[in-house]
């Protein structure tokens, strides 16, 4: 498979990361908005490095965060504990910030994020909890402390 990447098409092979330097705020959005509807392909901004990482997943990917998101949920219904999960969803802070995490939970502020569909987080609060699986590609702490994510949970593939 070939690895194209243009405003209207991203298309890499399962496993595969793009570092991009000298990227501005409007290349990721015009990226975000090239990607359509194909949320294998996550898409991470940082404006202060102004680095872009385009991600495609491995099939194992969803596995393992599907089962971290389960142990996330167990753990909540054993404290009783309501909150509002998002999978996937993209977290932006204009011009600073994006990131696209496997997983993320509102736990605190979880009725805020009841019937949305997408969160702004000019108007909404970060999600209290981020789940990232790092098979492929490293997470940017920096990025979710810009979004304002007070914990993240990252799952490191053994070499």
């Amino acid at each position: 498979m070939l690895l194209t990447i243009s405003p209207g098409h991203i298309d890499l092979p399962p496993g595969s990361e793009v570092i991009l330097h000298y990227q501005t705020w409007d290349d990721y959005e015009a990226l975000l908005l090239g990607r359509r509807d194909n949320a294998a392909v996550k898409i991470r901004y940082n404006a202060h490095t102004q680095e872009m990482r385009i991600m495609a997943p491995l099939p194992a990917h969803g596995n393992r965060s599907r089962t971290l998101s389960d142990l996330v949920v167990a753990l909540l219904r054993h404290q009783n504990r309501d909150w509002h999960g998002f999978d996937p969803i993209t977290l932006k802070r204009l011009k600073e910030a994006g990131a696209e995490p496997d997983a993320c939970f509102y736990i605190q502020n979880w009725q805020a994020a009841l019937g949305k569909e997408h969160i702004d987080l000019s108007q909404d609060p970060p999600p209290d909890l981020a789940i990232e699986m790092d098979l492929t590609s490293r997470t940017d702490l920096a990025v979710y402390q810009i979004l304002g994510v007070p914990e993240v949970w990252i799952y490191h593939r053994a070499v």
